[in-house]
């Protein structure tokens, strides 16, 4: 068994010949040890690679079904998991859900660099920070993060709560929410709008309690509490490539069940 380098795009892989070989009438099955250059989208790769792996196909975008005849694994016997989103799981149905699904790209990502320990933080205005420089090194990698991360900032109340307990149980994934950090002061005492005035939790509760009633500006404002989160991530040594989808399946019928609970017991009430 030899050891392989696959230089896929701009992306380098390592295998062996012998993980090739669960294909062997295929292009990579036929490949030699040693280096080999391929000019094709690493990011459909990652999944193709990983079907050599485990003998499962993840597909979450066209991509990878096109790429499945240059790399002449067309009809050939593994299993297929789509994991697209339900077409009747979106984003004003059900936040949580939503990002359960969308979190499949960082959990497989993470997978596939050897990634089980590492935190991030969001702050209020929905910016990422502390990233793994190994998950932000292509475009893909950046345009998730903006908007996986600038998801936080439209959340609707008591979501991320859901997505939290949900992703701990499952992930052992930790999601802490600051204490609201900053406030934006929107209107003054007399009542007529003024501009948006950004100040921290802090200064304005203390500004409250200190300042005469008639002096403070603050009296009918109307208030929007930004938080920040921090998202630590210790996944689980059971978790596997291949075990992530079915594991979010999990996960986001829990909350579409939750949250089918809440409804009913609101409508009661």
């Amino acid at each position: 068994m030899g050891f392989v380098k696959l230089q896929v795009g701009e992306q380098l892989f390592h295998t062996t010949t012998g993980t090739l070989k669960r294909f062997p009438n295929t292009l990579l099955g036929r490949l030699e040890e040693g280096t080999h250059f391929i000019d094709r989208s690493p990011l459909a790769f990652t999944h193709i690679l990983n079907l050599y792996r485990t003998g499962i196909l993840l597909v979450d975008n066209d991509l990878v079904e096109q790429e499945l005849e240059y790399y002449e694994l067309k009809g050939l016997n593994y299993d297929i998991k789509d994991v697209f989103p339900p077409p009747n799981i979106g984003f004003p149905q059900s936040w949580a859900a939503h990002m359960a699904i969308r979190s499949i790209q960082l959990f497989s990502r993470a997978m596939e660099l050897g990634l089980r320990s590492f935190s991030i933080q969001i702050d209020p205005n929905g910016l990422a920070k502390g990233i793994p420089r190994q998950l932000f090194q292509t475009r893909r990698d950046r345009h998730f993060w903006h908007d996986f991360s600038h998801s936080f900032v439209m959340a609707p109340p008591g979501s991320t709560d859901d997505f939290g307990l949900a992703f701990r149980e499952h992930f052992n994934v930790t999601l802490t929410p600051s204490y609201p950090n900053m406030v934006l002061a929107v209107t003054n005492m007399d009542g007529k709008p003024t501009e948006h005035e950004a100040v921290s939790w802090v200064v304005f509760r203390t500004k409250l309690i200190r300042t005469p009633p008639q002096q403070l500006t603050y009296g009918m404002c109307g208030l929007v509490l930004l938080d920040a989160y921090e998202l630590q991530f210790t996944l689980p040594d059971t978790l596997t490539a291949s075990t992530i989808p079915e594991r979010v399946k999990t996960v986001v019928n829990g909350i579409l069940k939750s949250e089918d609970v809440m409804v009913d017991i609101l409508m009661l009430n």
